[in-house]
């Protein structure tokens, strides 16, 4: 139960006393910066949901991360991944390769 979680934490009642809720250290995090292909600064790494901050802020808690995860993966990434791989400078790979 929050309430009595509140109370052990604080060592006041949040039925006799206003709770003292604030926004917290989540607010304040930082992701990873991605490009629209959700690529970050070093070629290849693409970064998904939480760990990228390109739509939601620092807010990751909830709906609003589950749903950014959602779109990234179903949505973004089936495109951007293919395009980064169908373009890149890698070398020709035969069957006999190790």
């Amino acid at each position: 139960n929050l309430f009595d979680m509140y109370e052990r934490i604080t060592g006041e009642n949040p039925y006799e006393v206003p709770m003292r809720i604030y926004p917290a250290v989540h607010y304040v995090m930082g992701g990873l910066w991605v490009d629209y292909d959700l690529q970050s600064n070093i070629p290849g790494l693409f970064v998904t949901g939480e760990a990228n901050f390109s739509d939601h802020g620092a807010n990751r808690l909830g709906a609003s991360a589950l749903m950014q995860g959602l779109a990234d993966g179903y949505f973004v990434l089936p495109n951007t991944i293919r395009d980064y791989l169908a373009d890149g400078p890698f070398e020709q790979v035969d069957e006999a390769h190790p």
